[in-house]
């Protein structure tokens, strides 16, 4: 008989506990790394070439600091160009850390456009965008 209301007793505390509000102590924390990458966005979209920039980052156990920057070109737009801007900005700015750059590069009038990863864990990689972009920032 005791087994009941224990039993309620249990599921009365897991809906409490599990209740749909939440605390500001269990929201998701912010995203340190969100104004750099929106000034990147920022920077690409103000660019002539560019229609749209999606700047996403994400560092855990199976994709450490890895800046994923997705751009739609602009007619007339240079990807290559573009890709090489991509590069300096994500270098220059303060997301820490940086192990890859993923570069997607979608062109409307000459699909299918670019993709490349740039790994800054391979020292020829990181040593030519140094000595052309100069040390990150600390």
């Amino acid at each position: 008989m005791l087994v009941l209301p224990l039993g309620v007793l249990l599921l009365a505390g897991c809906a409490f506990a599990g209740g749909s509000s939440a605390s500001p102590s269990s929201s998701a924390p912010e995203d340190p790394t969100a104004p750099a990458r929106e000034d990147i966005e920022r920077q690409l979209t103000g660019r002539d070439d560019v229609a749209e920039a999606e700047v996403l980052y994400r560092d855990d156990v199976t994709v450490p600091g890895s800046v994923a920057v997705d751009v739609t070109l602009a007619p007339g737009g240079d990807r290559e160009v573009v890709a090489e801007e991509i590069v300096r900005l994500v270098w220059t700015s303060p997301i820490e850390p940086v192990n890859t750059i993923t570069i997607e590069i979608g062109d409307p009038q000459d699909p299918p456009g670019l993709s490349r990863i740039v790994s800054l864990s391979d020292d020829a990689q990181r040593e030519a965008i140094e000595s052309q972009y100069g040390p990150r920032p600390e």
